[in-house]
């Protein structure tokens, strides 16, 4: 008679954390880099092509990673207040680069510099919330979705 391990109350197995990165950021060295840092990633390109002015609309990205329960990546400052509803319902995690200009060397320091802060984040909240981060890859905002009001804190 073989005995079953059962887990230890209160420990968890860790979850997968897969994030997937929006068509404003998709670039080959940005993808390989982060991929070799240790995110696991789908990519707008992987579901619809390389093809840059093909234009999904926002909030069909949105249910994409409900889901799917991926994280979004993205520089598209409109989704953290346009979009609110549709992160809500689709109750997903976004990450925001707020300023799409800066470049794939910006967005690389930024992401490879910020993933453990991320991570930490992602573990101790539960969807949907926007975490936001800056030039230097520090977290500088955590905006929570709920019916009841979203809310923002200062990280």
């Amino acid at each position: 008679m073989s005995k079953r391990s059962t887990p230890t109350r209160g420990r968890k197995r860790p979850r997968k954390i897969v994030f997937y990165l929006d068509r404003n950021l998709c670039n080959e060295r940005l993808i390989q880099a982060l991929r070799s840092a240790g995110y696991d990633l789908v990519t707008y390109w992987d579901d619809y092509g390389r093809v840059y002015r093909q234009s999904v609309p926002d909030p069909e990205i949105i249910a994409r990673c409900g889901e799917r329960k991926h994280i979004l990546i993205t520089a598209d400052r409109k989704l953290e207040y346009t979009y609110a509803p549709e992160i809500l319902a689709a109750k997903i995690g976004v990450v925001l680069m707020p300023t799409n200009n800066d470049g794939v060397d910006s967005w690389m320091r930024r992401l490879i510099a910020a993933q453990e802060r991320v991570r930490a984040q992602i573990a101790k909240r539960r969807k949907p919330y926007l975490i936001r981060i800056a030039l230097d890859g520090t977290l500088t905002k955590l905006r929570l979705y709920r019916k009841t009001g979203n809310t923002s804190h200062f990280l």
